[in-house]
């Protein structure tokens, strides 16, 4: 940033001194010699870097691409007749169309085609210019969720956006006609077609102070003084109405979508934040299931580590994968038949915790002893009141017979 500059050049330089001698700083210590080799030795740093940086990403990233790609297909029996030319070429079909379809996805794939640039960028900066490796400062939106939402607030409502766009042109063009027909003196010869008329009012609409009405009295001709200084109630409701519609209004509206939008992905952004820290991978139980059980000295953060670590799961898969298929035990086989349907999660113990289960068997014996504790209390009150029961029918009885 400060290493090009027009200042430290004896005479108005051309665009090859102006690009290609730069001094580090514009420190008068160093040369543009030195400089240059500072660049391309940074510049070669950055370059193996990232080239590591998108090998380790591809390395990960593309095995699954190619999972994807062949995904369905058949696996191919070795065939006795490999000098069939028709089976060849169907096999040189199918390896193409193979090879195809994994370039489309890996070209349909945001991250890889980031990855690719980030390498290309490094090399030409190393080899062409350094102002190649401005393109690396977009790693921020990377690092940082929420600048990405900005580039998603604008690029997700682009139907809308793209609408709204077309809208707006149609009415500049509305408005370029009543400019045309009613106001082409006032452009002063930039408005001597309706398509000129058109892209004046488009470019000065938002350049202009005031809109088109700032850009058409900024040059205007002067007043003479004994001219006629009428007031142009034409002009007032045509600069009105323009400032009004295309500035405000349409500006609010482009404003609303993309605001919107952002307020929508943050939304999003921190339930899964807060869906990723306070809920169990695993049996999906909320935070606060194990915050109430904290009396017995079990909370979330020793279930989510201990229990339910959700690394153990996936050691376990590959564990199986291992493992010879004859050697498995009941629920391995189990577990193994599940996985062999593509089925990976129906197994999990969803929205089941061990240690919830203990503690809730403690209070259903609670439950059952005070349950007990009524019922005998019950009958005691039953027992009783069949005595008053007998005694008052006794009662009953005698003073019958007086």
């Amino acid at each position: 940033m400060a290493s090009y500059s027009v200042e430290n050049l004896a005479e108005l330089p051309d665009y090859e001194s102006r690009m290609h001698k730069p001094i580090l700083f514009l420190s008068s210590s160093l040369t543009v010699e030195t400089t240059s080799k500072i660049f391309v030795t940074l510049g070669v740093i950055m370059a193996i870097s990232a080239v590591f940086v998108v090998m380790f990403f591809l390395i990960k990233k593309v095995p699954l691409v190619i999972l994807e790609a062949t995904k369905g297909e058949e696996v191919e029996e070795p065939e006795a007749d490999i000098y069939n030319t028709t089976k060849k070429k169907n096999k040189f079909i199918k390896i193409s169309t193979r090879i195809l379809r994994i370039i489309f996805l890996s070209l349909k794939s945001a991250d890889i085609v980031y990855y690719l640039a980030y390498a290309i960028f490094a090399i030409l900066g190393s080899a062409v210019h350094p102002f190649f490796f401005a393109f690396h400062l977009t790693e921020i939106l990377r690092r940082y969720p929420t600048l990405k939402n900005v580039i998603k607030a604008i690029v997700e409502p682009r139907r809308q956006l793209g609408l709204t766009f077309l809208f707006y042109l149609i009415l500049t063009y509305i408005f370029s006609l009543f400019a045309f027909e009613f106001f082409a003196d006032d452009y002063q010869g930039d408005c001597s077609s309706t398509w000129s008329c058109f892209l004046t009012t488009f470019d000065f609409t938002f350049k202009a102070n005031g809109a088109i009405g700032g850009y058409l009295d900024g040059i205007a001709d002067p007043i003479p003084e004994d001219a006629d200084h009428g007031y142009k109630f034409g002009r007032f409701f045509f600069d009105f109405f323009n400032n009004i519609i295309l500035v405000v209004i349409m500006i609010s509206i482009v404003a609303g979508i993309i605001i919107d939008t952002f307020g929508l992905l943050r939304e999003m952004e921190e339930e899964k934040n807060k869906d990723i820290q306070e809920k169990c991978f695993i049996c999906g139980l909320s935070k606060e299931v194990f915050d109430r059980q904290a009396e017995i000295g079990y909370d979330f953060n020793k279930h989510i580590k201990n229990d339910h670590y959700m690394w153990n799961y996936i050691f376990f898969i590959a564990f199986l994968r291992d493992k010879d298929e004859t050697e498995y035990t009941g629920i391995e086989s189990y577990i193994h038949e599940r996985l062999q349907n593509a089925d990976y999660t129906s197994w999990f113990p969803f929205h089941k915790a061990l240690a919830l289960k203990n503690h809730d068997e403690d209070d259903e014996d609670k439950q059952k002893r005070v349950v007990n504790s009524f019922e005998n209390e019950i009958d005691q009150i039953r027992k009783e009141m069949n005595g008053l029961n007998t005694m008052f029918t006794g009662l009953s009885k005698k003073l019958s017979t007086f």
